[in-house]
C-alpha cells in the first residue's frame, strides 16, 4: 500500500484564479486536500490462461494512521505596539482556534 497527498486550491482563491485568467501555466496548489491509499498487484497472464471477466473483490482492511492529540498552549506576557487600549491574542492551528479575553492595558 501507498499513501498519495492530495492538493488542490482554497476554493475562495478559485473565482480569483479565473478572474486572472492563470494563463498557461497552472499555478501551484496550495491546500492539503487529504490522503488517498492505494495497492494493487499484477500478475503476468501465461500464454495458455484467458483474460478473466472484470469483476470487484474484497480487499483486507487497512489501519488507519496513528493520531494522536495535542493540546497547544500560549502564554502571553507582554504584547508591544498595538494600538488601542484592549488587547486579544488568537492561536491557529489548521482548522482550530482559540483566543484569549479582552485585556485592557489598565490589567496587570
Amino acid at each position: 500500500p501507498r499513501w498519495f497527498n492530495l492538493y488542490g486550491w482554497a476554493a475562495e482563491e478559485l473565482a480569483e484564479m479565473e478572474r486572472s485568467g492563470m494563463g498557461e501555466k497552472e499555478p501551484e496548489a496550495n491546500v492539503f486536500k487529504g490522503r488517498l491509499l492505494l495497492s494493487a498487484l499484477v500478475h503476468p497472464l501465461e500464454n495458455d490462461e484467458e483474460f478473466h471477466p472484470a469483476k470487484s473483490v474484497p480487499t483486507r482492511p487497512e489501519m488507519e494512521p496513528s493520531l494522536s492529540q495535542i493540546g497547544i498552549l500560549a502564554d502571553v506576557y507582554m504584547v508591544s505596539g498595538a494600538d488601542g487600549r484592549q488587547c486579544q491574542v488568537e492561536v491557529s492551528f489548521g482548522p482550530k482556534s482559540g483566543s484569549t479575553k479582552w485585556v485592557s492595558s489598565s490589567e496587570r
